[in-house]
């Protein structure tokens, strides 16, 4: 692709400005009724404690995006509805990757029901969320160290994506058409579902197709994206027992610059495929109150040019199970405990100028788990958990490297208490820990793009421990969600130059040489003024990160949206919101060869959504985006598109 050239601008916006000063603005997610906030406490959550509470009585901080604010944004992509979480950020160079807390890449742990997603990027990129947003039901996420409930890779957090099932009536269907201005691109899906008897099926088919990012300096090229999504979706119901297969065939391509002439990103393929079968029996025994399994089977393929000349062929394999009970002895306490194993292979081939390097590599993670609710009086309730690890990493094959070999064993514990002085208030301390054990490239891997990396056998997973102080409050007119954390990390992963003997000058291999204390303010709050439909909203995050010596540790102090809502209804049933709202982020600092610099500038936008359910059956959603039509850089993404619209229309058969 030819390349355009592109002179950044940025604008300028404080921390104090962003935080305390914006004014119009809401969530992309609100309700139609004024009385239903987007953050409902009384969400029910299976995924913060790993037993099933509600939002408001869970120990982490956890939020939940339903059914109701998926339809009512109609999203682009997953990360248009995770982007009001606070604490959370999207990576958007080509794939999306969520950043929590300053963690991104291996260190936060992305589920599809409840099955993880693997990566193994050499520099840690992470996860991209190889999911349709018109398959989804809801996503829960966690925020801060979540390896007891999680599993293995969420020093940051935990994104657990879950898929939609079947309808409600016998035959059922909705087709939805998108159009986005930015890239001129534009996606459709189509839905049929339905339940007959016992069973219930759902069918998707869905297409996007993005060209470059038009920003206000000119396109940005090339930033284009594609892909292609077929799932499916059959259950039965047996009594009290139910069962469901699911499928899905994701295609994924992107090209992405770095914007310099010739400096791009190839990804003609990220593939998945999956199958996963699943098991839930509730009330089987008075002690049992529930019990669920599921195993599956996934393939990632991954085509990989870079800008220097090097290519990359890998296909990744991944297979496990999950068991788990939820026990009740007696009236006050619950347990869940469970085991998980998960087989993790890699076959890659990669080129560069030197010779082509062959690598087949292999990680067996085996856990046991067990977590405790206890209710020590009508006001206070206590969480004990804890997971045993033991992980075991081969380099099975190799035409350049001797075979080797890397395990670990580790025992990981979490505690909180919740204590709840009314039933519209909860104030809640935490103590958890996370885990992240080195990927197969980091191992064992040979790569070679400006220089030679080597993989080291003997690295150390990384881990961390979080504290945390939240508060929350709902009364039907106000909401408020409130987080104090504190984050310790260590042993994190980077490079430096090979010293071992034998390995030439000049190249680099991957060492425990980093460590990261994380601190910062995470808030939620809204209210709705009378009976005037309108609610004013701020989701907003300060935090500093302090990594080895240095705060300048690129990324923004300070992020967030802030703004009003307005609900409306018309006498003929036409009803809808109108949202205004202004997101931005602070400057970023680097320190790079002991230097500090300004990696980005501040920035704020300013937006206008709407959304109108104009019958029973059609739904009409739109977007105005950057309205000032302001150019912008965020950290760990591509620069900011220019004044657009994004619009969908769904229709329900």
């Amino acid at each position: 692709m030819e390349m355009t050239k592109y002179t950044k601008k940025r604008a300028t916006v404080s921390a104090i400005a962003l935080i305390a000063g914006l004014s119009a603005g809401t969530s992309a997610f609100a309700q139609s009724n004024s009385n239903d906030p987007w953050l409902d406490l009384g969400e029910i959550t299976l995924f913060g404690s790993g037993l099933e509470t509600t939002v408001m009585d869970s120990p982490a901080s956890v939020t939940v995006i339903n059914a109701e604010d998926i339809k009512r944004l109609a999203p682009q992509t997953i990360g248009d509805l995770l982007r009001a979480v606070p604490g959370l950020r999207i990576e958007s160079g080509g794939f999306e990757r969520v950043i929590i807390r300053g963690e991104g890449g291996n260190r936060v742990l992305i589920k599809i029901d409840g099955q993880a997603l693997t990566d193994h990027n050499g520099m840690g990129k992470g996860t991209p969320i190889l999911v349709d947003p018109a398959t989804v039901e809801r996503i829960e996420i966690i925020r801060g160290s979540s390896s007891v409930v999680g599993g293995t890779r969420a020093i940051g957090g935990v994104v657990n994506i879950i898929t939609k099932k079947g309808g409600g009536k016998p035959f059922g269907g909705s087709f939805s058409a998108s159009y986005f201005s930015a890239t001129k691109g534009y996606s459709t899906n189509l839905s049929l579902h339905g339940k007959m008897g016992n069973f219930d099926y759902r069918l998707n088919l869905g297409k996007t197709d993005l060209d470059d990012i038009e920003t206000p300096d000119g396109p940005w090229s090339p930033s284009d994206f594609q892909n292609r999504n077929i799932s499916t979706h059959l259950g039965y119901t047996a009594g009290n027992h139910y069962f469901s297969l699911k499928l899905q065939d994701l295609d994924m391509s992107t090209n992405v610059s770095f914007g310099r002439p010739g400096m791009f990103v190839q990804l003609p393929k990220r593939d998945l495929s999956k199958v996963g079968l699943y098991y839930q029996g509730t009330d089987l025994a008075p002690w049992m109150s529930k019990l669920t399994a599921n195993t599956y089977h996934q393939t990632v393929d991954r085509e990989f040019i870079s800008p220097f000349g090097s290519t990359s062929t890998d296909e990744a394999i991944a297979y496990g199970f999950n068991v788990d009970a939820v026990l009740e002895f007696s009236q006050r306490h619950r347990t869940k405990i469970g085991l998980e194993y998960e087989n993790d292979y890699i076959d890659t081939f990669k080129t560069s100028r030197g010779p082509a390097t062959h690598d087949k590599a292999r990680i067996k993670t085996f856990s046991i788990y067990a977590l405790h609710e206890a209710e020590l009086n009508d006001k206070l309730t206590a969480f004990l958990g804890g997971r045993y690890y033991k992980v075991d990493a081969d380099l099975e094959f190799s035409n350049h490297s001797p075979l080797s070999s890397n395990s670990d064993s580790r025992l990981l514990g979490s505690a909180a208490l919740v204590w709840k002085p009314s039933e519209q208030m909860s104030l809640r301390f935490g103590v958890n820990q996370g885990y992240t054990y080195p990927n197969l490239t980091q191992m064992f891997v040979t790569t070679s793009t400006r220089s030679v990396i080597n993989g080291n056998p003997n690295l150390k997973p990384e881990s961390s421990t979080t504290v945390e102080i939240g508060a929350r409050f709902d009364n039907g007119t106000s909401v408020v969600d409130a987080t104090m954390f504190y984050t310790e990390a260590e042993d994190y992963i980077g490079l430096a130059p090979d010293m071992r003997p034998g390995v030439p000058a000049g190249q680099l291999t991957y060492v425990n040489i980093n460590k990261a204390k994380t601190f910062g303010l995470e808030l939620y709050a809204e209210h709705t003024i009378g009976n005037s439909n309108l609610t004013p909203y701020i989701s907003a995050t300060w935090m500093r990160r302090k990594l080895n010596a240095s705060y300048a540790s690129n990324i923004p102090e300070v992020f967030g949206k802030v703004g009003v809502r307005y609900d409306w209804e018309l006498r003929n049933g036409i009803a809808g919101s109108l949202d205004a709202y202004i997101e931005g982020e602070g400057e970023v600092w680097n320190l790079s060869r002991g230097v500090v610099s300004k990696t980005t500038s501040g920035y704020a936008t300013f937006n206008i959504a709407a959304e109108a359910a104009i019958t029973d059956n059609l739904q009409l959603n739109a977007s105005f985006n950057n309205l000032f039509d302001k150019s912008y850089d965020p950290v760990n993404g591509l620069p900011g598109a220019e004044r657009n619209i994004k619009l969908n229309l769904t229709w329900k058969f």
